[in-house]
């Protein structure tokens, strides 16, 4: 299926689909309740917690957005950050997010490794020596 708009921003590349564009409806709309409840929530320390999580919408769209692996890869490390930081935003909660952080970084890097593997035109063409389909 071809995307409906394509686009690139240096070297990032993002297409919209249909399928991205319920995605996307979607997480705005949950992402919106979630936001307002949280305010309450958190009460005065809310402001702390607002940047992060519009920086996260805005990994997540990326993610839904991607139009080849190195976006989907970059935007997907950015919302691990991210994530990072909203965890942390409870009290007691320095453990969770350390080892929420080291379990993203290492599911992400196995990630690209696993999808670089398996595409053996891209991986010929950036020479990644260490994967066992390079050869």
């Amino acid at each position: 299926m071809s995307p409906l708009s394509s686009g690139a921003i240096g070297r990032l590349t993002f297409a919209v689909d249909p399928i991205s564009v319920h995605f996307i409806a979607f997480t705005v709309v949950i992402w919106l309740a979630v936001t307002l409840y949280s305010v309450g929530w958190f009460g005065g320390a809310s402001k702390r917690f607002l940047l992060p999580a519009l920086a996260a919408l805005g990994a997540v769209l990326g993610v839904f957005l991607a139009d080849d692996l190195l976006t989907l890869f970059l935007f997907f490390e950015v919302l691990a950050l991210l994530g990072f930081l909203l965890v942390r935003q409870g009290e007691g909660a320095r453990g969770a997010s350390i080892r929420y952080f080291w379990t993203m970084l290492v599911g992400g890097l196995s990630s690209w490794q696993a999808s670089s593997c398996t595409q053996p035109e891209r991986t010929r063409r950036r020479r990644f020596s260490w994967c066992w389909a390079s050869g």
